[in-house]
């Protein structure tokens, strides 16, 4: 499983179109867990490092 933590890190990245399979609080943390399809970041994203579209 793919793991990050981050606070307004990325405002570039919305996670408007996810599937999220569950949502848990962990003492302050609220954690997504995303289906298998999981969610695209494009290759034109000034966060994406790699410069090619990357399903995470």
């Amino acid at each position: 499983m793919w793991k990050y933590t981050a606070e307004n890190d990325y405002p570039n990245i919305s996670l408007h179109d996810c599937r999220i399979s569950n949502v848990l609080i962990d003492n302050n943390d609220i954690v997504f867990e995303f289906d298998d399809n999981g969610f695209w970041i494009l290759e034109n994203n000034c966060q994406n490092p790699f410069k090619k579209t990357l399903r995470q």
